[in-house]
């Protein structure tokens, strides 16, 4: 992926045309595009590609139309001599079909990838081109993603911070969890010297009330470390301040789904120190080609048949673990941060997914009786069935049971639900400049002496992955088996909702899931029946 970043292309239609859009040198720009994917973001904004970006000979190709315009640059083609020329203010770029030449104010330079022909499109190198315009280009190679920026996107540091912070967190006393935290602290310590960190564990099934109770009594913690979905109850209450830091430079720096996740009805509360979702499982056994679509899954029981058990196997009536099929196929909860909207748990793709699931039993995809996860996790690790849809904390015990014929992968088209563990900074905190230091330094998103990054450390050493994009420079976390498939797709799932209308929504979806598997409500009315019964419980 370093060559493709250092060589990154961007597709124009041959056909002649010229857009002149006014730059405005005040105002910070990101632009993100996704590789195979249609739609790409300008300031966390969707727009509609002509075409998705690809990747071909080590090259990625994005539509030079959309970069162009976004850039405030004039774009023409001249058939004739096979050029494309870009002006943007006193510079001029001509770029010669198939010639590594390019002209920039009539000296001519050498780039290492021409200019070229692609499916009715020209490509030129958008390194090179956004560079000479002025803008950034990085790569996030979890995501597949170019960042094209006006501006720095590097998260600011303030080492003059001074005083005592102190961190509440639920990853135990002795564990491996807290031990790794430990030796973060006393990085952090080294990086930032004139700031002393208190770390309070606290038993996790008490953290949340522990710290609601706390805090408006200024007797809570600076920085409290737990699960993303406590962020909409704790900023409805006033318990948790807004991250003082641009929201473009976090979806620079951290994972797109992981920063969505920590925003609360438009802000964001936290900095988000790891991920984790579901992926597919599968057993090699049955498995020689790997499925490549959704309805590679939905029709398991023609490419992957197993002899006395079924293909596919997850917990189907909990939520959480059927999310993948329900997002993957169009399904939602809430009509954007409208928490009391539920609409799109009816919509066309939530009824979709429900006659999938149906579907699925009645073809032997699934099994007859409902899977829970513990019959499910039995079924695959004893040979039973060929894939087994859960997370990365049965890695070790999957692989106990199945050897070298487990496998792991992303879902192919599935959209899992995503957990991001946060970094939340208390409102009542008593050294607020302090605690967002060690909140950057804890996730990855900036370096502390000689390197080190936090994130690419717990990573390694217990196996978080890390939300933050720069962990991924380190070798050790970029080639880690487990943390490729899980970041990848997590950075394709749908973060949970953390807004506290949610706990409706759990309630009845996971009551509802049941009775369309065993075939007692219909999909259409099973969709309608979770709208009007969460709907109800949210007005309550």
């Amino acid at each position: 992926m370093k060559k493709v970043l250092s060589t990154v292309l961007v597709a124009v239609l041959i056909l002649g045309f010229a857009v002149i859009v006014p730059a405005n040198a005040q105002t910070n720009k990101l632009l993100e595009l996704y590789i195979g994917e249609p739609t790409a973001y300008v300031n966390a904004s969707a727009v509609k590609l002509d075409s998705a970006p690809v990747i071909q000979n080590s090259r990625t190709l994005v539509p030079l139309r959309f970069v162009s315009e976004q850039m405030g640059a004039k774009v023409t083609w001249n058939s004739a001599k096979r050029q494309v020329t870009i002006v943007d203010g006193s510079k001029t770029i001509v770029l010669t079909i198939d010639s590594n030449k390019v002209s920039v104010n009539g000296k001519t330079v050498t780039i290492d990838a021409p200019a070229k022909i692609i499916s009715s499109r020209t490509v030129v190198p958008v390194r090179f081109v956004s560079e000479q315009l002025g803008y950034k280009v990085k790569w996030d190679p979890v995501s597949s993603r170019v960042l094209v920026s006006n501006f720095d996107t590097s998260i600011p540091v303030n080492k003059n911070v001074k005083g005592t912070i102190t961190v509440w967190h639920g990853w135990g006393l002795g564990t491996a969890e807290a031990d790794a935290l430990d030796k973060v602290i006393a990085e952090f310590q080294k990086a930032y010297p004139n700031v002393i960190v208190n770390e309070v564990p606290v038993d996790f099934n008490n953290l949340q009330n522990k710290f609601l109770t706390a805090a408006p009594q200024g007797q809570g913690p600076d920085v409290v470390i737990g699960p993303h979905d406590w962020i909409g109850q704790f900023a409805k209450t006033g318990l948790i301040d807004p991250i003082n830091i641009s929201s473009l430079t976090l979806r620079a720096n951290y994972i797109t789904t992981a920063v969505e996740g920590e925003s609360y009805s438009g802000k964001v509360y936290g900095l988000p120190e790891s991920v984790k979702s579901d992926a597919l499982f599968y057993n090699k056994t049955f498995v020689q080609t790997l499925p490549t679509s959704i309805n590679d899954l939905l029709n398991a029981n023609q490419k992957y048949p197993v002899s006395g058990g079924s293909p596919l196997v997850f917990d189907a009536g909990n939520f959480y673990h059927e999310g993948w099929l329900h997002f993957g196929l169009g399904g939602g909860i809430f009509n954007g941060t409208n928490y009391k909207d539920v609409s799109p748990i009816k919509n066309a793709g939530a009824v979709k997914a429900f006659q999938a699931l149906l579907d699925m039993k009645t073809k032997g995809v699934m099994p007859a009786t409902l899977p829970d996860y513990g019959t499910a996790m039995s079924l695959f690790t004893n040979n039973k069935a060929a894939f087994f849809v859960t997370g990365p904390w049965e890695y070790a015990n999957l692989k106990k049971a199945l050897g070298d014929k487990m496998g792991v992968m992303v879902i192919p088209g599935g959209k899992p639900f995503v957990t991001i563990e946060s970094t939340m900074l208390s409102k009542y905190a008593k050294n607020k400049d302090a605690a967002l230091e060690f909140m950057k330094f804890l996730t990855g998103g900036i370096n502390g002496q000689s390197s080190y990054n936090a994130a690419a450390y717990l990573g390694k050493t217990i196996g978080h992955v890390p939300a933050s994009v720069n962990a991924y420079s380190d070798s050790g976390v970029a080639n880690d088996p487990i943390i490729k498939v899980f970041s990848a797709q997590a950075a394709k799932g749908v973060p949970i909702p953390n807004a506290p209308e949610m706990q409706a929504v759990w309630s009845v979806v996971n009551q509802i899931l049941p009775t369309v598997y065993q075939g007692k409500l219909t999909p259409a009315n099973a969709a309608a029946q979770a709208y009007q019964q969460i709907t109800e419980q949210i007005k309550k």
